[in-house]
């Protein structure tokens, strides 16, 4: 018994070290949980984290593994998916996989999509990026809103904005207005304004709907030579379907400044217009546009009304 006294004795530290040891290591938790107090929470963002997943699910999709639905297109084109990553892109895939009757097809028929258009969507959800050419941005436009894929509408106005120029600029406009680009509204009237006398002469300004004319024609920076120039190109979209037309004539002449015309340009071009001297509003606006310049002294009450910014219009 002694001698396993003994031993157990030599196998032991000092009594006077295991206390210092003990106190040395209680200190150094109590030190370290009051530099944890505060704003410290305990918690650490894991490197690479969102990459980490993103490509994951990307490998799993691209090996077809885990994908527990097949989306059908209208030319039959089955594409696997995962229903969390389409559910969570598209506000569509959203409701309709939390639907109680559909949780649980294994099958999604989407018979008025093209299957090379599904599947470029489908794919930038897996991606986050989306192919898109001149050939099918349009078609890419019309699915992303339809299945509520809000990022690849703003990438598709994204593109637009990049291919933009004076010589599409009104059928992009139609675009941009259908989907409420805010961004690209602006910079497609900006620059159908500066290339105005231009675009006018193409066949894309006469099928313009009035909303636009009238945006494009009350521009601060329409660039013209003069203002008879921005009335000859509101006459000539009036002309083009006068039948449908004429009933809004009024509405567009008020987006000329007519007042801006000298009184021989306001006789000869606007009051022998017979089609619109036959509307009592358009009438009015010429008689308007005469006493301005009958009456010098009140020119400049005149001015606050018909003239934008300083001096109307931009001429060249």
């Amino acid at each position: 018994m002694e001698k396993n006294a003994d031993v157990l004795e030599q196998r032991l530290p000092p009594r006077e070290f295991q206390t210092a040891g003990y106190k040395k290591e209680f200190i150094r938790k109590r030190m370290l949980q009051k530099a944890l107090k505060g704003s410290a929470k305990g918690f650490k963002s894991l490197t690479k984290f969102p990459e980490t997943v993103y490509t994951g699910i990307e490998v799993l999709w691209r090996q077809h593994r885990l994908c527990d639905v097949t989306l059908v297109s209208k030319d039959l084109k089955h594409i696997g998916a995962h229903r969390l990553v389409l559910a969570t892109c598209s506000d569509y895939f959203c409701e309709y996989f939390t639907e109680e009757n559909s949780s649980l097809n294994e099958q999604v028929e989407l018979p008025n999509i093209n299957g090379n258009i599904l599947e470029i969507l489908v794919e930038s959800m897996y991606t986050g990026k989306v192919k898109v050419d001149a050939n099918t941005v349009d078609d890419i436009l019309i699915v992303a809103n339809n299945l509520g894929m809000f990022a690849a509408l703003d990438a598709g106005e994204e593109f637009l904005l990049d291919i933009i120029n004076r010589d599409n600029c009104l059928q992009i406009l139609d675009s941009a207005v259908k989907y409420d680009f805010l961004r690209l509204t602006e910079r497609t009237l900006e620059i159908a304004a500066r290339h105005f006398l231009t675009i006018t002469k193409r066949p894309p300004y006469k099928t313009l709907s009035l909303e636009l004319l009238i945006s494009l024609l009350k521009r601060n920076d329409l660039r013209v030579n003069n203002e008879l120039e921005v009335f000859q190109r509101a006459r000539s979209w009036i002309e083009a379907d006068r039948h449908d037309r004429l009933h809004h004539a009024a509405e567009v002449m008020t987006a000329v400044r007519l007042p801006l015309l000298t009184p021989a340009q306001i006789i000869d071009n606007v009051e022998c217009c017979s089609f619109l001297m036959g509307i009592a509003e358009c009438q009015r606006l010429v008689k308007e546009s005469l006493h301005y310049h009958l009456m010098p002294a009140r020119q400049c009450l005149l001015q606050v009304l018909y003239l934008r910014t300083v001096f109307g219009h931009i001429y060249l």
